[in-house]
C-alpha cells in the first residue's frame, strides 16, 4: 500500500480531544479528502480508492469485538485470552470464539455505510 509521509494536515491529540463528534467527523472527512488528492495527484486518479478497497480487517478482529462485547455486557475479560491465542495461532487454526454473534463488527460496518451515504 502506498503511504503519504507528510502528516502536517493531521490535528494534534489535544486538538481532537476538544472537538465535538460532529467536528471530529468533519475533520476526518477533510483529512481523508486531502490524502485522496495527494495520492491521486502523485500516482494517478483512482489510486486512493483502489488502495482503500484492498484494506481488510485482521483475521482476529472479531475476537477483539468479542472482548469489547464481553466487557460492555458481562464484565467478562476471558475473550481477551482467546484473542491472544488467535493472534499467535496459524491462519486456519484459530480457537473457537466465545461470543460468535457479537454485534460490534457489523454495527461498525453499518455505521461506515451510513457515514459514506452522508458524504
Amino acid at each position: 500500500m502506498i503511504q503519504v509521509s507528510d502528516n502536517s494536515d493531521v490535528p494534534t491529540f489535544e486538538q481532537v480531544q476538544k472537538m465535538t463528534p460532529a467536528e471530529a467527523r468533519k475533520e476526518y472527512n477533510r483529512i481523508m479528502n486531502v490524502r485522496r488528492e495527494k495520492l491521486d495527484s502523485l500516482y494517478g486518479y483512482g489510486t486512493f480508492q483502489k488502495n482503500m478497497e484492498n484494506i481488510k480487517p485482521h483475521r482476529c478482529a472479531r475476537y477483539m469485538d468479542d472482548f469489547f462485547f464481553g466487557m460492555s455486557n458481562h464484565l467478562d475479560i476471558t475473550p481477551l485470552g482467546t484473542w491472544v491465542k488467535c493472534t499467535i495461532s496459524s491462519p486456519g487454526n484459530e480457537p473457537p470464539r466465545k461470543y460468535p454473534n457479537s454485534p460490534h463488527f457489523y454495527i461498525t460496518d453499518d455505521l461506515k455505510a451510513k457515514m459514506n451515504e452522508k458524504e
